[in-house]
């Protein structure tokens, strides 16, 4: 509409322009709004996250990078709102410690309405093999099998402390991960029971930005140890901080991360290993 009115030669007088999730929105789509001139332009976001969408595979410099993550950059000064309503304390904690220098905190009575859950971080070690598919990511069909499982446990565990009809995601890295448990859940027995119970989507970690429900379930898939692949590098995509934390902290009261503990580890996964320090280890 801004590009619209602009064309047309209307001039607009504006005070105050807020953008929302500024984070995500490149630089490149502000400049038509800026050449009206506003007094105040509020940029309200978290540049720790996902930057803005592309579909390039390789994108120049800075392409996606925001106005807000410009400014920031250069030190224009900008608030961090400190206090967090939807995670459990114990999944803030990590993402706190990892993303933000330990800055957010968790109000007295988000804390007790979550206090409830009995193990609200939770890393489930598999060995399964991880296949990748030629120029189309990787796929793990014991990951997703042990994902899908754990979803099943994890609505127990919120019907076990009242939560009505609970949502849950199992979320993945790649998009191949996320066809196979779409596919698996579509065909098995947890996967029905599931549907019946709750509200249960498969997506991608991109995909979610934004989102919050009561449980995560975090497939990573990778597993260098146990590899069709020749090359047995972690890509930057898979320990890309911005989309660690936006994986990590969708989450009300759990958040369950199926992977290779051995992998998550490595110290070319980084940050995997720090983010997973206060998660209690457990095997599919």
């Amino acid at each position: 509409m801004v590009a619209e009115l602009y064309a047309v030669g209307v001039t607009l007088h504006l005070d105050s322009v807020l953008i929302d999730e500024a984070g995500c929105v490149s630089e490149m789509a502000l400049p038509t709004l800026i050449c009206l001139a506003p007094s105040n332009l509020v940029l309200i976001g978290d540049p720790l996250q996902l930057p803005a969408y592309t579909d390039l595979v390789s994108p120049p410099h800075n392409h996606c990078r925001s106005f807000m993550e410009r400014a920031v950059s250069f030190g224009v000064p900008a608030a961090l709102l400190s206090e967090q309503y939807r995670m459990h304390p114990a999944i803030c904690a990590a993402v706190s410690n990892e993303f933000y220098a330990g800055r957010l905190r968790t109000p007295a009575a988000v804390a007790a309405a979550r206090a409830a859950v009995a193990s609200p971080c939770r890393l489930v070690d598999v060995w399964g093999r991880e296949h990748w598919w030629d120029m189309a990511g990787f796929n793990n069909k014991t990951g997703a099998e042990a994902a899908i499982r754990a979803a099943g446990e994890a609505l127990v565990a919120l019907l076990g402390i009242g939560v009505q009809h609970p949502t849950i995601y199992i979320i993945t890295l790649y998009n191949r991960q996320r066809d196979l448990l779409k596919l698996l859940l579509e065909r098995s027995r947890e996967g029905r029971r599931l549907a019946a119970a709750c509200s249960c989507s498969v997506l991608s970690v991109d995909a979610c930005q934004g989102d919050e429900v009561d449980a995560v379930i975090v497939s990573t898939v990778r597993n260098v140890f146990n590899s069709n692949c020749k090359s047995l590098n972690l890509s930057k995509f898979f320990r890309d901080r911005r989309r660690i934390n936006v994986a990590m902290s969708r989450a009300r009261y759990m958040c369950v991360v199926v992977g290779n503990k051995r992998t998550l580890n490595v110290p070319k996964a980084k940050p995997w290993g720090a983010v997973l320090t206060g998660y209690s280890k457990t095997r599919a």
